[in-house]
């Protein structure tokens, strides 16, 4: 089993290999960290089936 610091490097290196291969991604819509935090709760229970009809 790999110790925590070894897993955080895995980790990052995945990410920075993702990123350089498709660039910067904004994952959410909003620098406001009240609106990040609530958002994040809200789809929690989202069904993505019934989102996707839209």
């Amino acid at each position: 089993m790999q110790n925590s610091s070894s897993d955080d490097i895995i980790i990052r290196k995945v990410f920075n290999d993702l990123e350089s291969y498709y660039g910067y991604f904004v994952w959410w819509p909003s620098d406001d960290a009240y609106q990040i935090m609530l958002g994040a709760i809200l789809v929690q229970n989202t069904n993505w089936n019934n989102a996707r009809r839209r």
